[in-house]
């Protein structure tokens, strides 16, 4: 059992990086969304998604700070210990000592590659969307922070959606034994391998990656890749939407309406490593098909609140060129200042409007793999075709589905 030490709660303007103290740190324990063993549900020092804090983007209020959940990012991440956290000792347990090993050498292979390039794409071509406060909004995402930070860096506030639960952090401040810490490091190693390697999570194997006792959920892959590009995590609140659209504590949604709760969210409040401000990142776990969605009204009215928006759509198994994904493609469409997006996300017809949207293509356009065959876009090829409108630039990295000959992405700028 790790023994805790008295550490220091503190807030942040969400428009200053000033760190302030406030008062005692607030005990939480491991969220109860999921699959949990015996220990975990005994010990009262694990990580709570459910604080007290109850911070909304909407009313721009300080951000209660507790500093372990960043703790336990930073140890998801194989990154060291700041001073003063407990779980320094950690670092000296010959498990952590060999996943830090092989995960910074997949790592530092990654980001000294493609996520370089990456970077430098954003640098020259998305620096005017960086260059103003957004939203990004981020449908059919599973954790994928990685990619969608890195092209956009600057956001605000992040929204991420999925089919995965939110989940919830392993008790690594109760204590785990080094058999747990091995299961959970393997776990890790086998879910990220995918996003790593090929630039997206494979939707098959997160089903069964993302639901063990030690790992659950899409909240500790998030926060992994929040502390590996360079961000503090503040503190994680449970959230959910009202039927006003209005994203609330779920502590909230009792004395609210009958709709509210239905969508479950994890909201990640974190100063950005580059600007200083206080960003957030929100995961949705929800079924948006066009049926579902008559079910959680106040998901319609969410995304109509949505302002200065870039979207940004890879690896989406082309759901919205299927009719029955109208409601979220009609939202992106109508909501966004840019989408960025692989042709897995919304098809080029609904684009085509030159008095709407401008376009700018990137890489190569060849055909979908294998498996989604039936989605092939001939006025997608034509358009690569076109080379004297200078709106097909080169893409010097593999992303999305065909990552290693076919990679495209296509930038649409909504004509104000």
């Amino acid at each position: 059992m790790i023994q805790l030490n008295s550490f220091k709660t503190m807030k942040l303007s969400p428009k200053s990086n000033l760190l302030r103290i406030a008062g005692i740190l607030v005990f939480f324990s491991a969220c109860q969304d999921g699959p949990a063993s015996k220990d975990q549900k005994t010990q009262q020092d694990s990580v709570r998604t459910d604080t007290a804090v109850t911070v909304q983007a909407e009313k721009q209020e300080p951000v209660m700070v507790d500093r372990r959940y960043n703790d336990v990012s930073r140890f998801l991440a194989a990154l060291p210990q700041e001073e003063g956290s407990p779980l320094k000792e950690l670092e000296s347990k010959p498990e952590w000592i060999s996943y830090k090993k092989s995960f910074e050498s997949s790592w530092n292979k990654l980001d000294s590659g493609r996520l370089k390039r990456m970077r430098e794409f954003a640098a020259q071509e998305f620096a005017a969307i960086n260059a103003e406060e957004r939203t990004v909004f981020y449908p059919f995402s599973g954790p994928d922070f990685l990619n969608v930070y890195t092209f956009f860096p600057s956001g605000k506030e992040y929204y991420m959606l999925g089919l995965e639960p939110a989940g919830s952090l392993p008790p690594v401040y109760a204590g785990m034994s080094g058999d747990s810490l091995n299961v959970l490091f393997s776990s890790l190693n086998k879910s990220l391998y995918a996003i790593l390697n090929y630039s997206f999570f494979r939707t098959i194997s997160m089903a069964e990656d993302l639901k063990t006792t030690q790992l659950h959920g899409t909240l500790p892959i998030i926060m992994l890749f929040l502390s590996r590009t360079g961000n503090t995590v503040l503190n994680v609140e449970e959230v959910t939407i009202n039927s006003e659209g209005l994203v609330i504590p779920k502590s909230e949604a009792a004395r609210s309406d009958s709709t509210a709760g239905k969508v479950r969210g994890t909201r990640v409040h974190f100063k950005n490593g580059k600007s200083g401000e206080a960003c957030s990142v929100t995961y949705f776990s929800a079924d948006i098909v066009d049926q579902s969605l008559k079910n959680i009204p106040g998901f319609t009215k969410f995304t109509d609140r949505l302002e200065n928006v870039v979207t940004y759509l890879k690896s989406a198994s082309y759901l919205m060129h299927k009719t029955y994904f109208s409601g979220i493609r009609t939202a992106i469409l109508n909501k966004s200042d840019y989408i960025l997006q692989d042709d897995s996300g919304v098809p080029l017809r609904f684009l085509a409007d030159s008095t709407t949207w401008d376009l700018t293509f990137y890489g190569n356009y060849i055909k979908p793999i294998p498996l989604f065959a039936n989605w092939y876009q001939q006025d997608l090829l034509e358009a690569y075709k076109d080379k004297a409108s200078n709106k097909v630039k080169p893409l010097d990295f593999g992303i999305g589905y065909n990552f290693k000959s076919g990679s495209n992405l296509l930038l649409a700028r909504k004509i104000k």
